[in-house]
């Protein structure tokens, strides 16, 4: 059987940065990277180490009726792949929008499960984005709910009292989950040590989840990344994730939108030979988001 870590977490969380982490200490494993992001441009994967083995799913969510297929694809062609060439396990991370309940019924229903065996859900969760977040998104309850470990990230910008509160609200969703405290999600996790042991049942996700808008916006011109800073600072009670590369009049730039905080710095290179931005906002405020970005590829 062919081992499976799933992790979760809405969008900004630090699933990335966790991916980073489990690469650098497992460098004396072989293991394959299954990236799915909810745009449709792989940035996540870009990120990476160029040493990772990755396979990028983007378009989506890999438990929603649109990607399903591709998934389960490519979980096939990784059992092939082991067949011929045997390595240590895969480590999926799941878009941050995705409700990873319908895992064990798509391993079931395809005869994926006489294959891979789910050994592990790890959830990254914000302690600054979560209690507000809980109240809105379905979601997000549903990824705390699945996890088997839980990792309460970016504790060095949130006061105890919120730390306080956002840990008792993960525990009252879910009491048997471990819980840890982290920063750039930093912590040791065996992550085939044993075979997950929360009951998991749910159903596939539509195409369209009216919770959600997404949108590429491709630039262009060349914006001065004072201007990029003011588009989505203009932008940003209603955004919940953006990321991408844009080449600004000041040289390549990435752009780093989650949990209300806007990073646009320098790098010294593009990825791809376009400007693109990710946007992922409320799906209620789509024209409005729209309108406020549009400066940027008019």
């Amino acid at each position: 059987m062919i081992p499976l870590t799933l992790v979760t977490g809405f969008l900004g969380t630090g699933k990335t940065t966790l991916l980073k982490q489990i690469i650098a200490k497992n460098s004396d494993k072989k293991l394959i990277y299954v990236v799915n992001e909810f745009g449709t441009l792989d940035i996540d994967g870009q990120l990476l180490p160029p040493d990772a083995d990755v396979v990028p799913i983007p378009g989506g969510s890999i438990f929603c009726k649109c990607l399903t297929a591709t998934f389960i694809e490519q979980l096939q062609k990784l059992h092939e792949r082991y067949v011929l060439e045997p390595y240590d396990g895969v480590v999926i991370e799941a878009s941050g929008m995705a409700n990873p309940m319908v895992i064990r019924r798509m391993l079931q229903e395809t005869r994926l499960d006489t294959v891979f065996t789910l050994n592990q859900v790890i959830t990254v969760t914000d302690p600054v984005s979560l209690l507000k977040l809980l109240k809105t998104l379905p979601n997000i309850h549903d990824q705390i709910a699945s996890a088997d470990v839980i990792l309460l990230n970016k504790t060095d910008i949130a006061d105890n009292d919120l730390l306080l509160h956002a840990h008792d609200a993960i525990t009252a969703i879910n009491p048997k989950a471990t819980v840890h405290h982290t920063v750039n999600c930093d912590m040791p996790i065996d992550l085939f040590a044993s075979q997950s042991a929360i009951p998991l049942a749910g159903e596939y996700a539509k195409c369209r989840d009216p919770h959600y808008m997404k949108m590429t916006l491709r630039i262009s011109d060349k914006p001065s990344r004072t201007r990029l800073l003011n588009t989505l600072h203009l932008a940003s009670e209603k955004l919940y994730r953006a990321k991408g590369w844009v080449a600004c009049a000041e040289g390549p730039t990435y752009v780093d939108v989650a949990s209300g905080q806007i990073n646009v710095y320098p790098v010294e290179r593009m990825v791809g030979d376009t400007s693109a931005i990710v946007i992922i906002g409320d799906g209620q405020a789509a024209q409005t988001l729209e309108h406020q970005l549009c400066s940027l590829a008019c």
